[in-house]
């Protein structure tokens, strides 16, 4: 599977819609039910990996090189989840 992730990333940096959307399929569900037992809401789990798996697709580009994919994206999902939860808190204040 790593190899194939590889390859994956290495045809979305250069802007193959069929590979990212094939990887989408492959992470999509992992990254909703990460962010959804961090924030609790299934509408807000689903806002947040579409906006985590449209951030892989603008910045395509810089996924060539990692390493370790799974780890970013949990990285990015984390931080997301994060950014997003103080977004919410400074809009309740």
């Amino acid at each position: 599977m790593l190899n194939n992730v590889k390859q994956l990333l290495n045809s979305i940096a250069e802007g193959d819609e069929r590979a990212y959307k094939t990887l989408f399929y492959m992470y999509y569900p992992r990254v909703r039910a990460f962010a959804l037992g961090m924030l609790k809401n299934a509408d807000d789990a689903d806002d947040l990996a579409q906006m985590v798996m449209m951030k892989v697709w603008l910045k395509r580009d810089l996924f060539d090189g990692v390493e370790n994919f799974d780890s970013y994206m949990f990285r990015l999902t984390k931080n997301s989840v994060l950014n997003f939860i103080a977004s919410k808190q400074a809009v309740s204040i």
